[in-house]
């Protein structure tokens, strides 16, 4: 996709989801990799649940890896983050701990954005 593509791509989601009470904003800009991170990092979203504030980066690198799928799995995190929040402000972790905290996270988050997409192409 290129870049326009991806930001109207995201207009469109945040639609569809009914997300227009956030304030999303597209940024396009290389995603630095946390170590030992299980997940490929083609989109990344900063998120502030109190004031339905995200912004999603999208690394110029890998626009082409860019899709639906991958914009949808971003607004899922922005619904999640408060889920997140409060886990790990509750739950005494240790490397290990947070390392499952993410996978989880992750898994979640992907597995919700598939069902999504899924019913999406269903109604097409």
């Amino acid at each position: 996709m290129t870049r326009t593509d991806i930001t109207k791509r995201v207009k469109y989601w945040q639609e569809r989801l009914g997300m227009k009470n956030w304030d999303i904003v597209v940024h396009f800009e290389e995603i630095k990799k946390p170590k030992k991170s299980y997940f490929s990092t083609v989109g990344r979203a900063n998120i502030d649940t109190e004031y339905k504030l995200a912004s999603f980066f999208f690394p110029p690198s890998q626009l082409a890896e860019v899709d639906d799928q991958v914009i949808v799995h971003e607004f899922v995190h922005c619904i999640l983050a408060q889920y997140d929040g409060y886990i790990s402000a509750n739950t005494p972790l240790k490397k290990k701990g947070e390392r499952w905290l993410e996978y989880i996270n992750e898994q979640t988050t992907t597995e919700i954005e598939r069902i999504i997409t899924r019913l999406y192409r269903k109604e097409s």
